[in-house]
């Protein structure tokens, strides 16, 4: 039990962590947060095997590994995915304008 709340709080920190990066990298700019969006993607399967060697430790079966896994690995894709979504589908709300 005391290994399922250390595995849970580290995800939760972890998305903590990951949003406030994406948050610091986007800024109110439209492409920062498609970048953000794109990069989360990407990590995800890092996190995939990560989580899949970690966990491995705790569990000798392998099936609350392969649980715990695919739900981290969910919730990242849909978080970049919501990340994405949101770049890509607002309205960019700042402008440059050259002046000269």
């Amino acid at each position: 039990m005391l290994n399922l709340f250390v595995i849970g709080t580290g995800i939760i920190i972890f998305f903590i962590v990951l949003n406030l990066i994406v948050i610091k990298i986007a800024g109110e700019y439209r492409k920062g947060r498609v970048i953000a969006g794109i990069i989360v993607l990407l990590i995800s399967p890092v996190i995939f095997y990560s989580s899949l060697f970690i966990g491995a430790q705790f569990d000798d079966g392998g099936f609350g590994t392969g649980i715990i896994t695919l739900f981290f690995t969910t919730l990242v894709v849909l978080n970049g995915s919501i990340i994405l979504f949101v770049g890509l589908f607002t309205k960019p709300t700042q402008t440059i304008i050259n002046k000269r």
